[in-house]
């Protein structure tokens, strides 16, 4: 059981990318930045991996005059929508094993799996 506790914690800390701004003091530091600072140590430091990871189910459209534009950071909503995503993320670690959700069980959130094995399925 300790070194499940162990493993948990270690998992954490490593892969915790808001840790550096959970403290309340931390936290003001870096809602005063300018905007175009903070979207620089989201993106292209803190989660830079991650966005790469999953950069198609962050691609957004939108249509102008009939034509298909994707929407990038320079936008300013999309850019707040992906700093209050990536704010939120919080590292989870699973056992070998270990289910995630029960089967019929009302998710409210969604996972993106860095790692491991998996099965989906009933």
């Amino acid at each position: 059981m300790s070194r499940q506790i162990e493993s948990y914690f270690e998992y954490y800390w490593a892969n915790d990318k808001n840790y550096a701004t959970s403290s309340l003091q931390d936290s003001r530091f870096m809602n005063e930045l300018p905007m175009s600072i903070k979207r620089e140590i989201y993106k292209d430091y803190l989660f830079d991996e991650f966005i790469y990871m999953f950069k198609d189910h962050f691609r957004f459209y939108k249509f102008e005059f009939s034509e298909r534009k994707q929407i990038k950071w320079q936008d300013n909503n999309y850019q707040q929508f992906m700093l209050k995503l990536l704010q939120s993320l919080e590292p989870r670690f699973y056992q070998r094993d270990e289910f995630i959700f029960e089967q019929s069980e009302e998710v409210n959130e969604q996972i993106y799996i860095t790692n491991g094995i998996f099965n989906v399925g009933f």
